[in-house]
């Protein structure tokens, strides 16, 4: 038989605490699984429309490939990548000095341990918008309840723009900042 000893107020409040951010970081990733191959499933879906619907013609104007990496890079994201590769120095195109450094320089990062720049840049994006989430629930938290919490996620992640927050730009990145510096003058940080 156990026996039933006291706990403290503190140990019971950091268990449940312990449990609610296992329970929500599972939940800000079941999300972003279920939102991620949603949107996997769109792309491929629209590329066999364009591919081989009334938009055949422009489909083979594209200049970029057709793997799913190359969608998720394309347009600013082929700016990002030759920043995160040369700098602002040549060979990178005179217009560079409009996308700022932050996003670059984890792709940089990133890259090191990859070896790979396209790839790198979905990552960095992916890994930015799970932390931004995180941070997201951190700061609802201060004075929402867990229901509430749980909705601005899954809206998040099922917003019909989130496709830019998986894609090679700063938006994920910019995103994770904000909240963070959202989250910090909450906290008096």
């Amino acid at each position: 038989m156990q026996s039933l000893e006291p706990v403290s107020p503190s140990e019971l409040e950091i268990s449940h605490l312990r449990r609610a951010a296992s329970s929500t970081a599972c939940w800000v990733l079941l999300m972003f699984a279920a939102s991620r191959l949603m949107l996997l499933a769109l792309i491929v879906f629209s590329r066999q429309i364009i591919e081989h619907g009334p938009f055949v013609a422009i489909s083979r104007q594209n200049e970029h490939g057709g793997t799913l990496l190359d969608i998720l890079t394309q347009w600013d994201g082929v700016w990002y990548r030759l920043i995160a590769q040369h700098g602002y120095a040549p060979p990178t195109p005179e217009l560079a000095p409009a996308f700022f450094p932050v996003y670059p320089m984890l792709v940089h990062a990133a890259a090191f341990i990859v070896r790979d720049f396209q790839v790198a840049s979905v990552l960095v994006s992916n890994s930015c918008l799970i932390a931004s989430a995180l941070l997201l629930v951190r700061l609802l938290r201060l004075d929402y309840d867990e229901l509430i919490c749980r909705r601005a996620i899954t809206f998040l992640m099922f917003n019909p723009v989130s496709f830019f927050l998986s894609a090679a730009y700063s938006e994920s990145a910019f995103l994770l900042l904000s909240i963070g510096a959202l989250l910090a003058a909450r906290q008096e940080k």
